[in-house]
């Protein structure tokens, strides 16, 4: 029926109380953390009573997720058992793979405790592993990425031209907003597509009905010119539905067929 982000469907989530109820203001803004295990996204909207939700801004990093903070884990055990074993086990994908499911619990355990300890049996010829590890390493350890999300949350704070003492709500999903540098936050994504989509089929109470979405484009997007360059024809945060015109020419003369590759 229509794609939409996992950012923008928090945000549907997050209006629904506030969409045809008298006793909120007229408008809220609202700032989407929206931390996974490979991708990061935050988005910044305008939430009105009359059921209005204006996207102002995206941002965030594809490769930046839960992803990192267990790969920093990992990195940091095998620096610890070669100083202990005077031995790299980076080049064993076994070892490696149950050193990962190890760090992975670890980091789960030390979001509703202050210590863990990664223990794995027979973790390289025979060799027994044990570390602990303290919240507070684990937030040294990933130090630079949590810097990294403030910096993105900042970024999309200024296309949006808005100042952070302008935000009324925030709102966190996925999975790595459990780590205690933030709250609890489930199913969010899922509950705002199914309200989108009873929305656009014209189903639910009178604040679903009511609801008008004003999205934006996460990425920019193009395509490929010659000699592998993109040229943007849609640029980053373009509200959409959106219709764009180039004119281009063909490479060579008397051409009669060509390829398009879409970039974002």
């Amino acid at each position: 029926m229509r794609l939409i982000s996992e950012p923008t469907t928090a945000a549907i989530v997050c209006g629904l109380d506030k969409i045809s109820n008298p006793n909120h203001p007229l408008q809220k803004n609202v700032l989407v953390f929206d931390l996974v295990g490979e991708t990061f996204d935050v988005s910044l909207l305008t939430i009105s009573r009359d059921g209005t939700i204006s996207v102002k801004a995206v941002g965030g990093d594809t490769h930046l997720g839960g992803e990192n903070f267990d790969k920093s884990m990992v990195d940091h055990c095998v620096q610890e058992f070669r100083k202990r074993q005077k031995i790299d086990i980076t080049e064993n994908a076994r070892a490696m793979r149950r050193l990962k499911i190890a760090c992975e619990k670890a980091k789960r355990d030390l979001s509703s405790t202050t210590e863990s300890t990664i223990d794995i049996d027979c973790f390289y010829e025979g060799i027994y592993f044990s570390m602990k590890v303290t919240r507070a390493k684990f937030e040294d350890l990933n130090d630079r990425f949590f810097t990294k999300c403030i910096e993105h949350v900042e970024n999309c704070l200024r296309d949006g031209n808005m100042h952070k003492n302008n935000v009324d709500d925030i709102v966190l999903i996925g999975g790595s907003t459990r780590i205690p540098k933030s709250i609890n936050v489930d199913e969010v994504v899922a509950y705002g597509v199914a309200v989108l989509a009873a929305n656009l089929s014209g189903n639910g109470n009178k604040g679903v009905k009511d609801m008008i979405l004003f999205d934006v484009t996460p990425l920019s997007l193009g395509i490929e010119s010659r000699g592998g360059y993109m040229t943007v024809i849609i640029s980053r945060n373009t509200p959409i539905p959106a219709v764009k015109e180039q004119y281009r020419v063909t490479v060579s003369d008397n051409q009669v067929k060509l390829s398009i590759s879409v970039s974002r």
